[in-house]
């Protein structure tokens, strides 16, 4: 978290504005296939996801008032897994 809390105030005092973070992985909390498969190999989706959530709110915890923030998930590469490797 502190690399990215550094990065983001070094590019905000360079002047950027608008940030988008790059996480494909969420996307697998949108399927109930994929879901179903964290739970058949043991993992709590739900405690996963609020961890996902926890830390993007810590990064971005006391941000500018005119920093844009979203989130790019790329639903367009999403395959269900419901087996892990």
């Amino acid at each position: 978290m502190t690399a990215y809390r550094a990065e983001l105030s070094e590019l905000y005092a360079a002047g950027l504005r608008n940030i988008q973070f790059d996480d494909p992985q969420l996307i697998e909390f949108c399927s109930s296939e994929s879901l179903d498969g964290m739970k058949k190999h043991g993992m709590e989706p739900e405690k996963t996801l609020q961890l996902y959530i926890n830390t993007y709110n810590q990064i971005l915890k006391g941000k500018p008032e005119d920093l844009r923030v979203g989130l790019h998930i790329c639903r367009g590469n999403f395959v269900v897994r419901t087996q892990l490797p």
